[in-house]
């Protein structure tokens, strides 16, 4: 049986004035099609969701894929949907999966992140449509999860030494406040998480997404996070 934790929400609580335009879609509705995606599949998943935003009217949900976790390198990483849906306008329904590790203790969730989606609540065909397409979206995810996974491995098993690091993050396309915080924590392990000792294209890529998740807003943060991974592997390779 899955594991749903989920919270008491005023869905009704649209005080903020929103356009004509606006196509609301009830929490529960966007958390059903995930759920019914997953479980047509056999997929085994635990769930919750927290409030956001000032109104409480925004969400943020997370289905942790179970049973399909691994460790590499003494590192757990599970695979795992999070996402956010609004009422009122603050948020698109955004979706993101791939391979996480939930490595502190209020459940901040670091890792890969490789099916990214973003439904912008404007009445129409294209909104529809691309609700439906989520239950395919899904499908593919899952079909990634292998490839998903690769990654990670490969990035784990990558050594770098810490002056090595320090120089791949001057080549990262992200603002300058979050290059000098990570060379800091590269350098200067004492800064690190006990899970990000290592030094490797792993610990690379997580400190430097753990200080954009720390130092920019959730939209900015999102935009230097997608081809962060990538980079972190090429340039690696390139040391």
């Amino acid at each position: 049986m899955n594991n749903v934790t989920n919270i008491n929400i005023n869905q009704n609580d649209t005080s903020t004035k929103v356009s004509e335009t606006y196509r609301k879609i009830e929490h529960e509705e966007v958390y059903n099609i995930f759920r019914n995606a997953l479980d047509k599949r056999g997929v085994a998943y635990s769930f919750d969701t927290q409030r956001l935003g000032r109104k409480n009217t925004t969400v943020g949900f997370r289905f942790i894929l179970t049973g399909m976790e691994k460790t590499l390198n003494g590192d757990k990483v599970t695979p795992a949907i999070v996402g956010r849906n609004s009422l009122n306008g603050e948020s698109s329904l955004h979706f993101r999966g791939g391979a996480y590790r939930f490595c502190c203790a209020n459940s901040i969730v670091i890792g890969k992140d490789m099916f990214i989606g973003k439904i912008i609540h404007r009445k129409g065909e294209t909104f529809e449509q691309k609700v439906k397409d989520l239950d395919y979206q899904i499908a593919a995810f899952l079909n990634e999860i292998d490839t998903i996974f690769g990654k990670v491995e490969e990035a784990t098993s990558t050594e770098l030494s810490v002056f090595q690091m320090a120089k791949i993050v001057e080549q990262l396309k992200v603002p300058k406040k979050v290059k000098k915080e990570a060379r800091r924590r590269l350098i200067n392990d004492c800064l690190r998480r006990e899970e990000d000792k290592a030094n490797n294209t792993w610990t690379l890529w997580n400190v430097v997404n753990e200080v954009i998740r720390n130092t920019c807003t959730a939209s900015a943060g999102e935009k230097h996070n997608d081809n962060l991974m990538s980079d972190c592997i090429k340039y690696a390779k390139a040391a």
